[in-house]
């Protein structure tokens, strides 16, 4: 049997280090969106906990099903 490995995180997590994704490119602002794409964090899935204060439009290859 192999164990696979999936990075996540949960979007309130992503919402709060956006100013630092701003700052490091990763993210982009357009307009009154930020954009992200989680790969570009190593990161796979998307979790639904925590609090979003930011409009965030954000890719990645998978949610679960709250986020």
């Amino acid at each position: 049997q192999i164990a696979t490995v999936v990075t996540a995180i949960d979007v309130g997590a992503l919402d709060q280090i956006v100013p630092s994704l701003l700052a490091q490119g990763i993210a982009k602002q357009e307009g009154d969106t930020v954009v992200i794409n989680a790969a570009d964090m190593g990161i796979e899935k998307v979790l639904g906990s925590g609090r979003v204060t930011k409009k965030l439009n954000i890719s990645a290859s998978a949610f679960s099903e709250t986020a």
